[in-house]
């Protein structure tokens, strides 16, 4: 039988109980709070109306959401990295073991002797760039513990670091391949020949990115979830303006008689929730999705 995977996308920026950057504007204490009650509604609701024998429940938060100001805000030290990991750890422990949770994190560190580095575009166009050092990180958390992984690539004035370098990791007996924006972009395409890009689901944490099928790293019928920071954004792209937006699809190709593979990410729609209007939906604004995989 299909896995039945079922996907939940949350973002505090769409909620009602948090004006616009609210969230950011929180302590690192009551973001942790905040994100763990949302994250403990879901998961009720998921164990009550959707957990079956052969379901996994994935639980997704957008890029940088702990962080003082969003994207452009001076972000949390070392020091609250490491005290985020640790209670985001403890949380593992309450898991069970089809319940994957992901959310995204800043890690900041001035320092003013950060090397230089070329920043090249799609255009070709190449920027010099030196910066306070920043890790932009994504946490995935399930039962048997906490895993860390890394942006790989620079974007606008920060010098990344970098700790944890592993796309991938299994959940239950899915194999997931994790990104962190402009990581997809940059990306290599899918030839569907490498075993390594061959995963039943490939996550993308945003803020800013726009989904691109030729680099979705999953098998034929595999799951694309993109979770985006600021869906509704106008954002300029090669061609034209763009509106980012969450995600979820699932990957079809073909090869063209040139040789080329062409890939497309076909939708699929939210679940409409019976009884939308109850506190876990409408307070917290959680996007619900079902995939058969």
């Amino acid at each position: 039988m299909p896995t039945k995977l079922q996907i939940f996308l949350w973002n505090p920026k769409l909620v009602n109980d948090f004006p616009k950057n609210g969230f950011h504007q929180l302590s690192l204490l009551k973001q942790i709070e905040e994100f763990q009650r949302a994250c403990g509604k879901v998961l009720a609701y998921y164990k009550e109306k959707c957990r079956s024998s052969t379901s996994r429940c994935l639980f997704v938060a957008p890029d940088y959401l702990f962080s003082r100001s969003g994207v452009n805000g001076a972000d949390y030290r070392e020091t609250d990295a490491d005290a985020l990991a640790f209670e985001m750890g403890r949380y593992c422990a309450g898991l069970d073991d089809d319940i994957l949770v992901v959310a995204g994190t800043v890690v900041f560190q001035p320092n003013n002797s950060a090397p230089q580095i070329t920043l090249t575009s799609e255009t070709g166009a190449t920027t010099l760039l030196r910066g306070p050092d920043r890790t932009i990180r994504a946490l995935i958390l399930q039962k048997s513990g906490l895993f860390q992984y890394d942006k790989e690539h620079p974007a606008g004035q920060y010098y990344l670091q970098r700790k944890y370098t592993d796309h991938q990791l299994k959940f239950n007996t899915l194999k997931l391949y994790v990104e962190i924006c402009q990581d997809h972009e940059m990306s290599s395409a899918n030839d569907f020949r490498t075993a390594a890009f061959l995963n039943d689901i490939h996550l993308v944490l945003a803020a800013g990115q726009l989904p691109r099928a030729n680099r979705v790293k999953t098998r034929q019928g595999g799951c694309f979830i993109q979770c985006e920071l600021e869906p509704g954004k106008q954002v300029d792209s090669l061609v034209g303006q763009k509106t980012l937006t969450n995600q979820v699809g699932t990957l079809t190709a073909q090869r063209h008689q040139s040789g080329q593979i062409m890939s497309t990410i076909q939708d699929v729609a939210p679940n409409v929730v019976v009884g939308a209007q109850s506190a876990t939906f409408d307070v917290m604004r959680c996007k619900h999705y079902t995939v058969d995989l």
